[in-house]
């Protein structure tokens, strides 16, 4: 009963009543907005004590799937670079095998030696505008595209090493003449 005296007081009082207490219906009863302390931070719930619950509730909801998406964006990034490990790993071997075990002549290594330069360039600046992309932080929205850019941004290095393996071995042929 004395309760509900309080309750009809508040309602029907005009000003402003700061309330602390743990009964949690009396709180949805007259309150219309709620403070939280957490963290050092007071967080302000504009409705009762059943709207703050919801919040929190959406809140923790949007945390746990935010979560699910960074760990399944990690999943997936380990993944595309386990695959291309795998794919690239055997070709990468044998193509340096290859490079190793050809020797070019003088003559040929004089003229692939410019279109070489020219595609070294060339992934070095399809890489650079690859890494301005991955510097502008809206372009990391989707976890799966910047796993996806990251992958690209790998595989522009790989290629890049495997010509600086080619270019070496062209110049070594170009000065044996």
């Amino acid at each position: 009963m004395a309760r509900e005296a309080v309750e009809a007081a508040l309602e029907a009082f005009d000003g402003t009543v700061l309330v602390v207490s743990h009964d949690r219906y009396f709180v949805n009863e007259v309150a219309d907005r709620i403070w939280e302390i957490e963290d050092l931070e007071v967080k302000d719930y504009k409705g009762n004590y059943d709207f703050y619950l919801e919040e929190k509730q959406k809140k923790a909801a949007a945390l746990a799937q935010a979560q699910e998406e960074a760990e399944k964006a990690a999943a997936y990034a380990e993944a595309q670079a386990k695959k291309q490990q795998q794919t690239a790993a055997t070709p990468v071997k044998s193509k340096k095998q290859e490079d190793k075990k050809r020797r070019y002549s003088p003559d040929e290594a004089a003229r692939l030696l410019p279109k070489v330069e020219l595609q070294i360039r060339e992934q070095e600046a399809m890489m650079g505008l690859l890494e301005k992309q991955m510097a502008d932080p809206a372009n990391h929205t989707s976890p799966e595209h910047s796993a996806a850019m990251a992958a690209e941004h790998e595989e522009y290095e790989q290629t890049i090493a495997e010509l600086m393996e080619k270019w070496e071995l062209l110049m070594e042929a170009a000065e044996d003449a």
